[in-house]
């Protein structure tokens, strides 16, 4: 699968996709269209899916004229979020898998950034598009230092970022939602504590 890296806004990318046996196309998250129709018309391609992680404008800003510009377009999204979503055709959450062309794509219930956040895998092409939830921890330091922002792996996120590991004891402890809790409750004083945080 082809995968291309778009930026947008001022701070966020949009994600091109390519399944080259079927040669469908799908776009991941277009905050805005004016990327996207300029690198589909360099690169000759239409576009046949839309893939939306979230419900935030700066994610599914260019949902609608995507959807007018492309006839049969289909935009699939959270199940969570569906009344959230401007234009969803296919509503998918967690364990669902949806067929890109000859790519099957799965995914994942990643609530946090928002209540019905997901995240896609494909498997066989080894690419994940988690959004801001994995990104989040990252982003949010090197802004502070003034860098760029661009992805982490998710082996650094899963180490790192508190967020992704609410079952972690020393987390669990240092936040004071004990062994007992239900990880969205642990998950639950990590974001309380970030909210108190004055690094």
């Amino acid at each position: 699968m082809e995968v291309v890296r778009l930026p947008a806004l001022s701070d966020n990318y949009i994600w091109l996709l390519k399944e080259p046996t079927s040669g469908k196309t799908a776009v991941v998250d277009p905050a805005e269209t004016g990327p996207v129709f300029s690198e589909l018309k360099s690169r000759g391609w239409t576009l046949d899916y839309i893939f939306n992680t979230h419900h935030h404008g700066d994610h599914t800003g260019g949902n609608l004229e995507l959807k007018r510009s492309f006839p049969g377009l289909q935009i699939v999204g959270p199940r969570a979020d569906a009344a959230r979503i401007p234009g969803i055709d296919v509503q998918v959450g967690d364990g669902d898998e949806f067929q890109f062309g000859s790519q099957a794509m799965r995914v994942f219930d990643t609530p946090g950034h928002t209540r019905g956040h997901i995240t896609f895998w494909f498997p066989a092409a080894a690419a994940l598009f988690p959004a801001l939830q994995a990104r989040k921890a990252n982003i949010d330091e090197a802004r502070s230092k003034g860098e760029a922002t661009v992805p982490s792996l998710l082996g650094e996120e899963l180490d790192t970022n508190p967020f992704l590991r609410p079952h972690d004891p020393e987390i669990r402890a240092k936040t004071g939602a004990g062994e007992a809790a239900e990880d969205w409750e642990a998950f639950g004083a990590v974001r309380r504590a970030k909210d108190g945080f004055r690094g």
